[in-house]
């Protein structure tokens, strides 16, 4: 694994990292596989936006799948948080053109307070390519003009929630991929085991 840079807030603290070769390709083709028959369509928590996300994924269990468990320890590792705070592995397929438009992962708390009695906040995000994507698919950070480009085995990972407060700089989409497919894998680490 080698850290290409890291993400700043317009405060210029950092925030999250972009980590090559966390993941071999064999590896990345292997969970896309294993993902390829689970595939559903993407949904949003209320409201529900028609074109707001349009990729499929699926969840795998860390326990049961030896590649979410490798990524599961890399994160544990690099956020010091325990597995036991993790959501499940979320695997994504976004066809030509499809996109998840402006986001933070973080919860608001007044609205979901149901997502919250699960674990509390979504502190950490990190999610890992799982393929080259020959044009578009980028990770676009809406408000620190940061782009990240799509690699297999790349991670990016960034930090939601901090002190008690929402990282407003942690605003982000997927862009739509350009005449090819995109795939990747999702980690929401929470403040406390998730149920």
């Amino acid at each position: 694994m080698k850290t290409i840079y890291g993400l700043y807030t317009k405060k210029e603290n950092l925030f999250g990292l972009i980590i090559d070769d966390v993941i071999s390709k064999s590896c990345c083709d292997k969970l896309i596989d294993s993902a390829k028959p689970k595939l559903k369509k993407s949904t949003t928590l209320e409201p529900k936006i028609d074109g707001y996300r349009t990729s499929s994924n699926c969840f795998i269990n860390y326990s049961e799948n030896t590649i979410a468990s490798k990524i599961s320890d890399i994160v544990s590792r690099i956020t010091e948080y325990p597995t036991e705070n993790f959501e499940a592995l979320q695997v994504l397929h976004y066809n030509e053109g499809e996109r998840y438009k402006k986001h933070r992962d973080a919860f608001d708390e007044n609205d979901y307070k149901s997502e919250t009695k699960r674990g509390g906040q979504r502190v950490w995000t990190a999610y890992t390519y799982l393929n080259d994507v020959k044009d578009g698919g980028e990770t676009s950070f809406t408000e620190i003009d940061s782009v990240v480009k799509p690699k297999a085995g790349r991670m990016v990972i960034w930090m939601n929630y901090f002190n008690k407060k929402i990282i407003e700089d942690s605003m982000h989409e997927a862009l739509p991929t350009v005449g090819c497919e995109k795939w990747g894998a999702t980690v929401w680490v929470r403040e406390n085991k998730f149920t």
